[in-house]
């Protein structure tokens, strides 16, 4: 790959032509990981069905089966989407915290 974008660079250099301006980068995602589930077991249940847009039986199986983990809620969101997320679950009692992904 670098190869040829130094090819590509030397052929337009010796063409006249202006260099391809840089990649822009994309902007950071981020993910909403449940990370304790506190004592209000229904209304976290529905937090994270709607956060997921899935059922309760769903969110509450994904709940059920982390054991020691923590849980991937949701992922690809924007930081306001995430924090939004963070605050939904934890106004419903549980403790979770955003996660930036790895681009």
């Amino acid at each position: 790959m670098r190869r040829q974008l130094a090819a590509l660079l030397l052929l337009a250099s010796l063409a006249g032509c202006p260099a391809p301006p840089p990649p822009t980068p994309s902007p950071p995602r981020y993910s909403v990981h449940l990370t304790d589930v506190g004592s209000g077991l229904d209304d976290v249940v529905a937090a994270v069905s709607s956060l997921r847009a899935c059922t309760p039986r769903v969110a509450r199986g994904l709940i059920e089966r982390k054991g020691a983990r923590s849980v991937v809620v949701t992922v690809d969101l924007s930081r306001e989407e995430a924090d939004a997320g963070v605050a939904a679950l934890q106004a419903a009692g549980a403790k979770a915290l955003v996660v930036e992904v790895p681009q």
